[in-house]
């Protein structure tokens, strides 16, 4: 009889389930911060950029970290051949910049968008700068001689006006306010080189402007 009630006994202890201690600040502490981390993954879920801004964000910060290691660089580290590498790339860079700005011109009449006239000026001042620097001069003879007999062409277009294509993007820089002259000359220039691209002004600078990054790249 004995042995049947301490089986009975056990066997009801060893499937008893322990208090839930519902006192234990410990364990509201812990349910709280499980419920505080799923809440968080599933905002870090919602607000994970796409792919494809992760990716442009990426080369960004490359692009970023280069400059930033660039200039903590000392300089008696960087050779003669690497700062005059840097130079050929930004006069390459400056004028494919100023060589897609025509060629958008030349497609479509951005006389009615001052933010494209104001980009066109300050690729047109950073050019006019390379020029009348005595380093560049140095380093790139050739090129710059090239650059300047450009420049000249877009200074006297179109002829016999009072001011010209060059002088007006010299004063364009730092204003979006156009000048009713200057918007005609704009349109001139776009509307030449739809009715005949191979004699139009637009079409021989951009052509110029090929040649002299091609030259520049071998």
């Amino acid at each position: 009889m004995k042995d049947s009630i301490y089986k009975k006994t056990t066997s009801k202890m060893s499937f008893q389930k322990p208090p839930i201690d519902r006192d234990d600040p410990s364990k509201d502490w812990i349910r709280v911060h499980q419920m505080e981390r799923d809440k968080k993954q599933n905002d870090y879920k919602n607000e994970e950029p796409p792919s494809n801004q992760i990716a442009l964000m990426t080369s960004h910060l490359a692009g970023f970290i280069k400059k930033i290691f660039f200039f903590l660089t000392p300089f008696s580290s960087i050779s003669k051949s690497e700062i005059a590498a840097l130079d050929r790339q930004y006069l390459i860079d400056q004028l494919q910049i100023f060589k897609s700005m025509l060629l958008v011109l030349s497609k479509e009449d951005q006389s009615a968008f001052p933010h494209f006239i104001q980009g066109l000026s300050e690729v047109w001042h950073k050019l006019s700068l390379i020029c009348n620097n005595e380093s560049m001069n140095r380093k790139f003879p050739e090129e710059t001689l090239k650059l300047k007999l450009l420049i000249k062409q877009i200074l006297i277009y179109p002829p016999e006006e009072d001011h010209s294509f060059g002088s007006y993007l010299f004063k364009q820089v730092g204003t979006t306010w156009l000048p009713f002259p200057f918007i005609e000359i704009i349109q001139k220039l776009h509307y030449t080189y739809q009715k005949d691209p191979k004699l139009s002004e637009l079409s021989m600078w951009i052509t110029f402007l090929s040649d002299l990054i091609q030259k520049l790249t071998k």
